[in-house]
């Protein structure tokens, strides 16, 4: 039957680390911006990924602060 348990298809868990194009696409900005004031990115041999919970992280904390330029205090 299409209803039971034991034929259902597992999905695919969510993709949880990010390239930085995609990334980027992610947060809605473009790459250079994400490079010069987005999170850091994890280091994995060669490559650079972004985690989607860094992401997350870094957006909300972005709001809260006004974005970088909130963060110097001074002349």
């Amino acid at each position: 039957m299409a209803n039971d348990p034991e034929n259902t298809a597992l999905s695919l868990p969510a993709t949880r680390c990010l390239s930085k194009l995609q990334a980027a696409q992610y947060l809605g900005i473009g790459v250079t911006l994400l490079t010069e004031i987005g999170p850091l990115p994890i280091k994995l041999g060669r490559r650079c990924l972004y985690d989607v919970v860094d992401l997350d992280a870094w957006l909300d904390e972005y709001k809260r602060e006004g974005g970088p330029e909130r963060r110097f205090y001074g002349p």
